[in-house]
């Protein structure tokens, strides 16, 4: 199953099985972290680098895979069913709830101390403090999927300075390339024209997960001692640039590739097309762009992990079929942009 779907399989099939119960009883830890594990392990079978932990949590449209977070969708379950019945007036409610929501939340001294209760946990009634503070809207209002993004947002993605200052915890290869218009580039990661498996790969691409010859030096130190490109002579590192459009095992491919998109951007340089950089003001032409590199790029990867040279000849037409579909389908003007490339 292609990456990107993955996430998406488990949040509907596995964790829907464990919701229902967890408006009513809180996990363990224990539990939570052996359902963190198991979910993670069959995300990353098949990945010699696993991704940042972030990158996990953060939605599709912000370069993550979208996984539900195991701790903070259980606790928005347990907060939505006990804000229910201690505040919201569309419920019967619970004396106990709320007097404990009154004491611990709304620091009303005024009452007598409910004491400690024995299912809802000092971090429990914080986290209903600090998401009170920082949501527009009353608690009673919020749904639970509101509840889990609010959770998310406070306790996962974001972290304070020491002047208070929050801000979002962004992944290494946003840190390190800031002047990249990220949000544009995440996007062509979502394109509706490509399918699950193309997208995959741009996931990994642009988070240099792929395992070029330099992550193999890295990761498998007694297997591949040198970082040097096993597949050409010239002696250079085989890093993401090298393999992807210098490496003369690619046949001229990648600078047919290359050759094609500068006909419509004849500023075009291979290292732009590393974050999927596009000078391009017409979003429709830039969509189409990120296609055509999508499937050239999968194409070259492909031929590289089996060893086998490919050729244009063959890549030209396994483009072209991959157009006659667009071309039957409701992407027919994502087909019509991606001919201004001439391929």
């Amino acid at each position: 199953m292609p990456l990107t779907l993955r996430c998406h399989s488990v949040n509907t099939y596995c964790f829907s099985k464990l919701w229902f119960k967890c408006g009513s009883i809180d996990l363990r830890q224990g539990d939570i972290a052996k359902i963190t594990s198991l979910a993670k392990s069959w995300v990353y079978a098949d990945l010699l680098i696993k991704p940042e932990e972030i990158t996990l949590f953060r939605v599709r449209s912000e370069g993550g895979l979208s996984l539900l977070h195991v701790t903070y969708r259980a606790l928005a379950e347990l907060i939505k069913s006990f804000i229910d019945t201690a505040k919201n007036p569309k419920f019967l409610g619970n004396i106990y709830h709320n007097a404990l929501y009154e004491w611990n939340v709304e620091d009303n001294t005024l009452m007598n101390n409910p004491g400690k209760s024995p299912f809802y946990s000092a971090a429990f009634f914080e986290a209903i403090k600090v998401v009170k503070l920082n949501e527009p809207l009353q608690v009673h209002q919020l749904s639970t999927g509101m509840w889990y993004r609010a959770l998310l947002k406070h306790f996962v993605l974001t972290e304070k300075d020491e002047n208070e200052f929050v801000f979002d915890i962004l992944p290494k290869v946003q840190l390190r390339n800031p002047f990249v218009d990220w949000q544009v580039t995440w996007s062509y990661i979502c394109n509706p024209a490509l399918g699950s498996q193309e997208s995959s790969f741009l996931f990994r691409w642009i988070h240099n997960l792929l395992p070029t010859q330099q992550i193999l030096a890295k990761v498998l130190r007694s297997q591949h001692s040198s970082q040097l490109c096993s597949l050409c002579d010239l002696q250079i590192v085989g890093d993401l640039l090298h393999s992807s459009f210098r490496c003369s095992f690619n046949s001229g491919v990648d600078r047919w590739l290359i050759s094609s998109l500068q006909k419509v951007l004849p500023n075009l340089e291979d290292k732009d097309l590393l974050y999927l950089r596009f000078p391009i003001d017409r979003p429709t032409d830039a969509l189409a762009a990120s296609w055509l590199t999508a499937m050239v790029l999968e194409a070259i990867w492909l031929a590289r992990l089996q060893k086998k040279q490919t050729s244009i000849r063959v890549v030209r037409a396994m483009v072209e079929s991959s157009i006659m579909m667009l071309r039957k389908s409701r992407q027919s003007t994502m087909a019509e942009a991606i001919d201004k490339f001439e391929i």
